[in-house]
């Protein structure tokens, strides 16, 4: 990733407003944005998106969104926080909080001619970027198990140092969890990752565990602490690097640095010895002998002194980030107090994105016609007339009907084209299942005869827009176009429907087909609230994509984190 100067980019990402671009590499870009409130509120940000050229790429996506949900979990003071995802016509972006500094690799080449780093910044770097590895790598989901989380990309270029003292480990775009580890971007055998910071084990392409991070953050320590690079130093191809990695320990840090500490010394070899048993077994032991170090030697920096030593390393920048930026024009619109209810004339903020037609369609009711002018009361009384005539007429011949189609009128009776058949009867090639008892209704006022119906098909993305129809007439043959009546008395001919159930927690497994009432743009939904809403909102059919949160009773379907006791599942003919 590399900093750019201004340069075509677009002026919207979603709700967000696009200040500038800030930096780009060969699979995503950076924006610094704002995201615009009524009345002059604003909020920066940095805006990560997959480069255009890279969108229609279902692999790098895949990854993409995973960092922004594996980030999304992470809740660290030495950790990047992201706060948001969204999407637009050209592709995927998240949204995390702005940080003002200067990343380690940066530090280190602006320092090169000033004596490098001071040993107390340099082992207050290592410390902290200790505690936020072992922060995720603690992570654990649901049941209490460990979800074994290896950032697999430590470097000077992922730790960010800002000018309030505030370290951070950046990009876990490329962090894999030990329970998906048959995602196919992270599996064994590819490698991923910045070379001269890799362990031997992910040079072979070998399974990773946290250790591997340990000795990444080893490497990035023995480079603070001795001034230049250890691996790949002089040029080497990428070849010669793994193998220099693989095959040969790291030189002694003494025989670079005069005057090198020999506990120091330990600790830093301890931390990069190639074979993985004989390293620090996590980021926390060396994190403690680190400090045990620090205090011993007095040689402890506090978030005190690493932002004075950055306001002194870059003076201008500290300067300029501490003005503060012009407010933006207000909004329009007034503030009103908490018991109120919302001002109905105060505009609300867009969508994230481009609107999809069907969604705008079941947001709600079509709004009913005018009411016509009265009519005298003369025309009042004969209006009320006729409609008293047309109501008896209609009970009556209602009657006759029902009388006609009873089974009394003999079993050669045949319902009319196109109605479905009746319960009981052997169902035509193609059809979807119906139930074989009566018709019951479930918790989501769903009744054992609807489907969840759409106008396109389901192709591997998020699909919304769907919405709760009958089916009035079965295909006629096996995958073919069915006809259905929802809920507002609209018909469609789609092949895309599915008969659903409430979903049980053991149905939600990655990768499972899920349903669940909610917008395209909604990052969060509950159960239907009530039948209404249940039978005429929108649903989403999308993949479960996130179990963590299962036992606090959320389940993440596509990109919307839904509660558990409002997703539905697909039932199979």
């Amino acid at each position: 990733m590399i900093a750019v100067g201004a340069s075509a980019y677009p002026s919207r990402l979603g709700r967000y407003e696009v200040i500038k671009l800030l930096a780009q590499g060969g699979m995503a870009e950076l924006f610094v944005a704002r995201l615009p409130g009524i009345e002059g509120f604003a909020k920066r940000v940095v805006i990560k998106r997959v480069l255009p050229s890279l969108a229609g790429d279902r692999e790098f996506v895949d990854m993409f969104i995973a960092e922004a949900r594996i980030a999304a979990t992470l809740d660290h003071q030495n950790i990047v926080q992201v706060h948001d995802i969204g999407q637009d016509a050209d592709g995927y972006f998240f949204a995390m909080e702005l940080l003002h500094g200067a990343d380690v690799g940066d530090l280190l080449r602006t320092t090169q001619d000033r004596g490098g780093l001071p040993r107390s910044i340099s082992l207050e770097l290592a410390r902290s970027a200790c505690a936020g590895l072992h922060y995720a790598h603690e992570r654990t989901g649901p049941a209490g198990a460990p979800l074994g989380l290896v950032h697999r990309d430590i470097s000077p270029q992922n730790l960010f140092v800002t000018f309030d003292g505030a370290v951070k480990l950046l990009d876990w775009g490329i962090a894999k969890a030990v329970q998906r580890i048959s995602n196919h971007y992270t599996r064994s055998g590819t490698l991923r990752g910045k070379i001269p910071y890799m362990s031997p084990e992910q040079c072979r392409g070998e399974p990773l565990d946290r250790r591997s991070d340990v000795f990444s953050l080893g490497v990035v320590l023995w480079e603070m602490t001795c001034g230049e690079r250890l691996f790949g130093a002089r040029g080497e191809s990428d070849f010669e690097t793994l193998k220099q990695i693989i095959e040969h320990d790291a030189p002694a840090p003494s025989t670079r640095a005069a005057g090198y500490p020999p506990e120091l010394e330990r600790i830093v070899l301890q931390a990069i010895r190639r074979d993985a048993r004989e390293r620090y077994q996590t980021a926390d032991a060396l994190q403690a002998d680190l400090e045990a170090f620090m205090r011993a030697s007095s040689l402890w920096a506090s978030p005190r002194d690493l932002a004075a030593f950055m306001t002194a390393t870059y003076p201008d920048r500290a300067a300029e980030t501490r003005r503060a930026e012009p407010a933006p024009p207000a909004k329009t619109g007034r503030l009103v107090p908490f018991p109120r209810p919302l001002a109905t004339d105060a505009p609300m903020p867009g969508r994230a994105t481009a609107e999809l037609p069907i969604e705008d369609a079941l947001a709600s009711p079509p709004p009913p016609p005018p009411a016509p002018a009265s009519p005298s009361p003369s025309r009042r009384g004969l209006a009320l007339a006729a409609v008293s005539l047309a109501v008896v007429a209609a009970v009556i011949t209602g009657y006759a009907l029902g009388r006609s189609s009873s089974p009394a009128s003999g079993a050669g009776s045949s319902p009319p084209p196109g109605a479905p058949p009746p319960p009981g009867s052997p169902s035509p090639p193609g059809s979807p299942p119906r139930p074989s008892g009566p018709v019951t209704e479930d918790a989501h006022w769903l009744q054992s005869d609807d489907y969840l119906i759409s106008k396109r098909a389901y192709t591997g993305e998020k699909l919304v827009g769907l919405r709760v129809a009958k089916l009035t007439r079965a295909p006629s043959r096996p995958n073919g176009i069915a006809l259905f009546l929802d809920a507002r008395g609209t018909e469609t001919e789609t092949d895309a429907f599915w008969a659903t159930r409430v979903a049980r927690p053991e149905d939600l497994a990655i990768d499972r087909l899920a349903l669940c009432q909610a917008g395209a743009y909604d990052k969060t939904a509950s159960a239907p609230a009530s039948k209404q809403a249940s039978r005429t909102g929108p649903w989403i059919l999308a993949k479960v994509t996130d179990t963590m949160d299962l036992a606090q009773g959320k389940v993440s379907v596509g990109d919307t984190v839904c509660a558990v006791g409002g997703v539905r599942v697909p039932v199979a003919p």
